[in-house]
């Protein structure tokens, strides 16, 4: 319909309303960031000294990666709407950025001398940074591979200060190495 003659009729009313469902608890469908949650919070307890089961921490950060890929193929949407030239809109929401820090942070936090975690992570941030060399959005491309690069960064940092043994902690380094390069020359495509 035209814009300056639109009338919000019963019928676009009902059609509105049945788009959003109001509950009193989270869901998955309607809501990304409480299912990335729900997995982080099996990997923390996966991590944890009493149980210490590093193979469904790292089956986490895979179902996380796959998520989180899905996402990072999409680019954000805005949060300001104008009609007519004026703000008429403002959408308060979770971007890629919050995802991805909900995604990993804690994670990282809690992978302290875990070599496969920090690894399987390292390989998360990798595939993602290839993803993101297809998004459309230059600036939002920039910013996600900062975001990336630091992570990755961080997970170096984490193997460098809590990996004891020497062996275990050249593998990290190789492989990271391997990782820097690839986001170094992923930064020249963006």
């Amino acid at each position: 319909p035209n814009q300056q003659n639109f009338v919000l009729t019963e019928e676009i009313s009902v059609a509105l309303r049945e788009t959003y469902q109001i509950s009193s608890f989270r869901t998955v469908a309607g809501d990304v960031a409480f299912g990335l949650r729900q997995i982080v919070d099996i990997a923390l307890k996966a991590l944890s000294p009493a149980i210490n089961d590093t193979t469904t921490a790292v089956t986490c950060i895979d179902y996380l990666t796959a998520i989180m890929v899905c996402l990072a193929k999409r680019p954000s949407c805005s949060s300001y709407f104008f009609a007519n030239g004026k703000p008429c809109l403002i959408i308060e929401q979770q971007g890629f950025e919050d995802f991805f820090d909900l995604s990993f942070n804690q994670i990282r936090q809690n992978a302290s001398g875990n070599v496969a975690v920090i690894l399987r992570q390292l390989n998360s941030v990798n595939i993602l940074s290839k993803i993101n060399v297809n998004l459309s959005d230059e600036k939002e491309r920039r910013e996600r591979h900062d975001l990336i690069h630091t992570q990755a960064r961080l997970l170096f940092e984490l193997a460098e200060n809590s990996i004891k043994a020497d062996a275990d902690l050249q593998t990290v380094i190789r492989y990271y190495h391997r990782v820097e390069k690839s986001l170094m020359e992923r930064k020249h495509e963006i």
